[in-house]
């Protein structure tokens, strides 16, 4: 709803001037409907109307609520006569009560400990004080003076025993209480954060649910995967997650959790979400030139949007409006910290190809590509890529245009070794003209140690530069790809056992004063 001045006007006079019956009912945050950037926090209550007015408030709420974004569902028989907000003071959230509770825990152990250990020390003096007991001539209730001696002197060594370890106890819980207390200083701070109160004054005899909608703009999610690729099985196990952050410093407890990537078609709820802008970008297409669409991340004033502008890239056609409904309730703590909220696991077909790229590397880097991420609503996003047991490392996802594979890297591949060698490397300078040339054969080997067949992609960059003439000649099929600058050898098959082997000549005419480093 969208009040005008005159109705805001007219809510603080009512606000001021009636003396509602004033209801605090249990308010539960149900639902969220979470989008790149932004979130709508659905709220639920029951009210009963007593034929007058009832004042309902609802506290606690972020800081960034604008109370003409709310929505209000009233049961039958009720009217909303007024709305308005105000501000509050937070109170503690579930994170601090339970650090709280710890605090407390470790307080009592450590009272408990001094205590024990000020009762041994009593102890070790009342002994230290009666050592000359078995010297006295008093009637001893232990007849064998040697016994008492052995006991006196045990138990000294007992007590100094016990007494060291409670105190490297208590130095212990000393340790963690101080620790605990350096996490606990922010949530402390964070309690006594404004936070937004709507008063809504209902008029009516109606009685039910209550649902109340308001946006935050404090909250975001990106996609994360983990893609594990299981050797010889020809299958990539994709395991995808919503990595959700929001900063209200108010815990998303147990709420049913809806994703979505842009405002849907035909909803207008609150402040549209704004979760990318679209750029222009020149490209060469069939016929000219032309222009395609990528994104652009927008700031949200999160502290993770380094990490959001690193992952969100162009999302599809799609992208604009898929949604994804929560069935299962999940939490989210508030303190900006993602949470990583499991969505569902796929497996998809895929192949693995090898890569063999110029430079000093010995062994080939392993990739897999599959198809099968079309069939599903892939977003781009960040993701931990595994090898069997073994996590690979993290890299983003960022989702290939329609029809081409989806690669995921899966790193060096120790049984596939690459060996080079030079065969030949001649320059010299041209007396009369100045220019250099450079003459090199080179040989490439790669040796397939694994128990079968790889499919391997082989290519040796070639310097090139203005004025610069370069011959190519390459065996075993390598052709010269002057726009890319490479010899390339595409799809080489490598039987179990078997080393490929092609060699190739390269010819350089420099123009004078140009020189070749590294190469």
């Amino acid at each position: 709803m969208n009040p005008n001045p005159l109705f805001c006007m007219f809510a603080s006079v009512m606000l001021a001037a009636t003396s509602a019956l004033a209801q605090s009912p249990r308010w539960i945050l149900e639902e969220v409907f979470c989008h790149e950037v932004g979130a709508q926090l659905q709220y639920v209550t029951r009210v009963q109307g007593h034929g007058g007015l009832t004042k309902v408030v609802l506290d606690n709420l972020p800081d960034d609520v604008d109370v003409s974004d709310v929505q209000v569902d009233l049961p039958t028989g009720m009217k909303l006569v007024a709305i308005d907000q105000s501000e509050g003071v937070a109170g503690p959230s579930s994170d601090l009560l339970s650090m709280i509770d710890e605090e407390k825990a470790l307080e009592l152990s450590m009272a408990l400990e001094a205590a024990l250990l000020q009762s041994l020390e009593q102890e070790q003096r009342f002994l230290e004080a009666n050592r000359g007991i078995a010297g006295s001539n008093d009637v001893l209730l232990v007849d064998d003076l040697d016994e008492m001696r052995h006991y006196v002197a045990q138990r000294h060594r007992i007590l100094a025993m016990e007494a060291v370890e409670l105190r490297e106890s208590l130095k212990s819980m000393e340790d963690q209480l101080a620790s605990l207390r350096e996490a606990m200083a922010p949530w402390r701070r964070e309690a006594g954060r404004g936070r937004r109160l709507l008063t809504l004054v209902l008029s009516g005899t109606g009685q039910g649910e209550l649902t109340l909608r308001a946006s935050t703009q404090q909250a975001g999610w990106v996609s994360s995967y983990d893609l594990a690729w299981e050797e010889g099985t020809g299958k990539l196990q994709v395991e995808r997650y919503a990595k959700v952050i929001q900063s209200t410093g108010i815990d998303w407890n147990d709420v049913i959790l809806n994703l979505r990537t842009g405002q849907p078609l035909g909803e207008m709820v609150g402040r549209q979400p704004v979760a990318r802008r679209t750029l222009l970008q020149s490209s060469e297409a069939e016929g000219g030139m032309g222009y395609c669409a990528s994104y652009e991340w927008v700031s949200s004033g999160l502290r993770d949007d380094r990490a959001r502008a690193e992952v969100l890239q162009g999302q599809g056609a799609f992208a604009s409006n898929w949604q994804m409904t929560g069935s299962k309730p999940v939490s989210v703590n508030g303190n900006a910290n993602p949470s990583r909220v499991w969505l569902d696991r796929v497996v998809l077909d895929a192949s693995p190809r090898w890569e063999v790229r110029s430079g000093p590397s010995d062994a080939a880097a392993k990739s897999c590509h599959t198809t099968g991420w079309m069939e599903l609503a892939m977003l781009s996003g960040e993701g931990r890529v595994f090898r069997g047991n073994t996590m690979v490392g993290g890299v983003p996802v960022n989702m290939p245009a329609w029809g081409d594979s989806l690669v995921v890297e899966l790193g060096r591949d120790q049984e596939v070794r690459v060996k080079r060698s030079m065969l030949q490397d001649e320059s010299g300078t041209r007396r009369w003209s100045g220019k250099t040339v450079v003459t090199q054969m080179r040989r490439i080997e790669i040796v397939n140690d694994k128990s079968y067949g790889v499919l391997v992609d082989v290519s040796e960059a070639i310097p090139e530069g203005p004025a610069m003439q370069v011959e190519v000649d390459a065996t075993a099929g390598g052709a010269w790809n002057r726009e890319v600058g490479q010899v390339e050898w595409l799809k080489q098959a490598i039987a179990a056992g078997e080393t490929w082997t092609a060699d190739v000549r390269i010819r350089l005419v420099l123009p004078p004063g140009v020189r070749v480093s590294n190469f």
